[in-house]
């Protein structure tokens, strides 16, 4: 009875759980899609590793929406305990947290690829700082003056006349 007389409050309060859904959809497909451009914009390549970070970040945000939809069932469920029969019952939580996501996703969109590689400079900076820096320049200094021996081309011909010599040797 309960559920037959507030079903339409309760389809529509699933219709806006929904649609914050979506939204945040839309949001993340937009990122995505920002985040390629700027990659792009800085000469890195796309790596599947990004992709599983961006499908990573999505679950994390609709497991976040989805704890706003509990509190909300939950708030919905308190209200009818102590009889408030209100016919103005929204997700209110699931609003609010789908309005932080989609912030989120809106400053990342907004933030310009030169301003990504500005983030990183504290690495660098740490890197500089490293006490034992200076050993691992030189080193790797000395690895790229140090003359590359040539391979010998692996060609089939090359290969074959290679295994008749190790075959005449024993």
């Amino acid at each position: 009875m309960l559920i037959q007389h507030h079903f339409p409050l309760l389809l529509k309060t699933v219709g806006i759980f929904l649609t914050v859904a979506l939204l945040i959809s839309v949001s993340v497909v937009i990122d995505y899609k920002s985040g390629i451009k700027k990659a792009h914009q800085r000469s890195e390549p796309i790596l599947s590793h990004n992709i599983r970070k961006s499908i990573t970040k999505t679950l994390h945000y609709f497991t976040f929406l989805a704890f706003g939809g509990m509190f909300d069932f939950f708030i919905i469920l308190i209200l009818y305990a102590y009889g408030n029969n209100t016919k103005m019952i929204l997700p209110y939580a699931s609003m609010l947290f789908g309005f932080i996501i989609i912030c989120i996703e809106y400053r990342s969109v907004k933030e310009k690829a030169g301003d990504k590689l500005r983030n990183q400079m504290p690495d660098l900076l740490q890197l500089l700082q490293h006490p034992n820096f200076r050993a691992m320049l030189n080193e790797a200094l000395k690895k790229a003056q140090e003359p590359q021996k040539p391979k010998p081309p692996t060609t089939p011909a090359t290969t074959s006349s290679r295994k008749r010599s190790r075959k005449n040797e024993e």
